[in-house]
């Protein structure tokens, strides 16, 4: 996760974040309006201006869903290094214990979520034509 340019934004990168629950970030310092410094505006401007956006993704999420992929282990997975291999190519025995990725569960119920994500967005995107 890169360092915001705005020194007070509060980071995204905590165990909340990290574990995921929620299925997207708590807080994003780099999509936040209230951390921007391109925004010369009041408190209330602000606050407003969030209220109708979370209104307006809220009716996104009941109308077409959201994505709601969830790890059954709902606890912090290691990560494995990729930095050092070329092409990040790497054999499944060569992974840490415990990686998603070499758990078939989460594979393929991180794939299945994902189709019915393409699928919903496909179906959005047709009703709007």
């Amino acid at each position: 996760i890169p360092k915001s340019a705005t020194p007070n934004a509060i980071p995204s990168l905590t165990h909340e974040n990290i574990v995921n629950l929620v299925g997207h970030y708590l807080h994003d310092e780099h999509r936040s309006p209230f951390s921007s410094k391109l925004y010369n505006r009041t408190t209330d401007e602000l606050q407003n201006e969030q209220l109708e956006y979370e209104l307006k993704m809220n009716e996104i999420r009941e109308k077409w869903g959201s994505w709601a992929f969830r790890d059954d282990q709902n606890k912090i997975r290691p990560i494995a290094d990729l930095n050092s291999i070329e092409y990040k190519d790497v054999m499944n025995t060569d992974f840490p214990p415990n990686v998603w990725q070499t758990d078939p569960k989460y594979v393929k119920d991180f794939i299945l979520e994902g189709r019915k994500l393409i699928m919903r967005m496909r179906l959005a995107i047709e009703a709007e034509l």
